[in-house]
């Protein structure tokens, strides 16, 4: 395991949580790994991981829940690179971010995908089919697009047939526990790194859901009869209205589906809006197509249900799985093995939410037994968030301001703070320019 280990010395713990996790692997139980930000779980995952790996010839896939969470494990994996040890790695972001048209990116997700679609099916998109793409050696994801798109080939079909044979591949939650992920992984062969697990329930309820808007039925219907498409113009019409005196609350999937007449005729209207339009020269999307896979989603008979809520667009309908368990709980005993780690894991609420088949192995390290009670101060700060339709510039200065006033307060102590990843970029150069981070375990806080 030391092998794979990427820094001369372990930290406090951090060879323990190894050994743990590799433990949980060899004894076919599922690991639940909580210990604070600091102690090093990304490493002490990693080289476990790689040695059961290398033991039963199997694939590592590290899992992170949004794709800037992909460069830690990827920095680690570098760092071990750079030691001789010779492993391969790849990483795996959506199809839009790795697009090499720069201006689709800027396309909301539902109408990249259809442009997308429409440009290899028609044999227009310069970079599809992908050309072979091997870059010498491994690549921070910036670099990778920059450099397959400069090679003339699709950046997302180079990094999945890279994923193909690499030891290690990182990549969202997204590719393990959604169905309409591609199919180009075998679980049974795959040793799972759920990273910031936390967060999983929520995040694979997320992925799993559909979705349609007041506006996006106004504007299908718009679709629907510029395009001569009377019936389904009617159906959209009255679904709209309906959706007017709906209340938020709620729904059963056949109410629902009551809220549109004769869905296959709107099915039908999707494909020949989109074709419409494809001929005519316009992005081949309608909201015709959110509704339509909205309408399949529900009649294909799973197991969801149907919650009617305000938005910014008016009442939306979202489809959410009725039991995230079961799926969570399905990938987990589907694969090789699984680490589930979180730096604010609940173990016990874990467990009544996500059931595992098996008693799992625990590891488990509360704040105050890895920093001593007396060497940390925790303040609760009710005039900022992290919350994500809060964010911006002047939030995350808001943040740095209340952050530095908190410590200046205590000027004997060392501080160490630990917001959301997506906000501890921007707000860096306000919060530095206050104070000095120089925590150490054992250190004040």
């Amino acid at each position: 395991m030391e092998r794979f280990f990427p820094y001369d010395s372990f930290r406090p713990l951090q060879r323990e949580l190894a050994a743990a996790i590799l433990d949980g692997f060899r004894s076919g139980r599922v690991v639940l790994a909580n210990a604070p930000t600091g102690l090093g779980k990304t490493a002490a995952a990693l080289a476990a991981a790689l040695a059961y790996a290398e033991e039963v010839e199997a694939k590592v896939l590290y899992l992170v829940r949004t794709k800037n969470e992909v460069l830690q494990p990827l920095s680690e994996l570098a760092r071990l690179r750079a030691r001789g040890v010779e492993v391969r790695y790849a990483f795996l972001r959506n199809k839009q971010d790795m697009c090499c048209y720069g201006e689709l990116r800027g396309l909301p997700y539902a109408e990249f995908l259809a442009e997308c679609r429409y440009l290899r099916g028609l044999g227009k998109c310069r970079y599809y089919p992908p050309k072979p793409f091997e870059p010498e050696a491994p690549m921070a994801p910036r670099s990778f697009v920059k450099a397959a798109c400069g090679a003339g080939t699709c950046a997302y079909e180079s990094a999945k047939a890279l994923a193909l044979w690499a030891d290690v591949v990182v990549a969202t939650y997204f590719y393990a526990f959604s169905p309409r992920a591609e199919q180009w992984m075998d679980l049974g062969r795959s040793i799972l790194i759920v990273d910031e697990a936390h967060s999983l329930p929520d995040a694979v309820a997320s992925i799993n859901s559909v979705s349609v808007t007041e506006a996006e039925v106004r504007r299908a219907k718009a679709d629907a009869e510029r395009y001569g498409m009377r019936e389904a113009a009617a159906y959209l019409h009255k679904a709209q209205r309906a959706l007017r005196e709906l209340r938020a609350g709620p729904l059963s999937v056949g109410d629902a589906l009551s809220l549109f007449d004769e869905p296959g005729q709107i099915e039908r209207a999707a494909v020949e809006v989109v074709r419409l339009k494809a001929d005519e020269g316009s992005t081949p999307y309608s909201p015709l197509v959110a509704i339509s896979e909205f309408l399949k989603t529900l009649r294909e008979g799973g197991r969801y249900m149907v919650l009617a809520e305000q938005s910014e667009e008016g009442l939306r309908l979202r489809a959410v799985p009725y039991d995230v368990s079961r799926i969570v709980s399905g990938v987990l005993s589907s694969a090789k093995a699984a680490a589930l780690m979180s730096g604010s894991l609940p173990v016990d609420l874990f467990l009544k939410a996500v059931p595992l088949q098996r008693p799992p192995r625990v590891f488990d390290v509360p704040l105050d037994k890895y920093i001593g009670r007396g060497n940390f101060l925790a303040v609760v700060d009710r005039s900022v968030t992290s919350k994500y339709s809060a964010r911006g510039e002047e939030m995350y200065k808001a943040m740095a301001r209340r952050i530095a006033a908190a410590v200046s307060r205590r000027p004997e102590a060392r501080s160490r703070s630990s917001p959301a990843t997506t906000c501890l970029k921007p707000s860096g150069s306000t919060s530095r320019s206050t104070y000095r981070s120089t925590w150490r375990p054992g250190t004040p806080s």
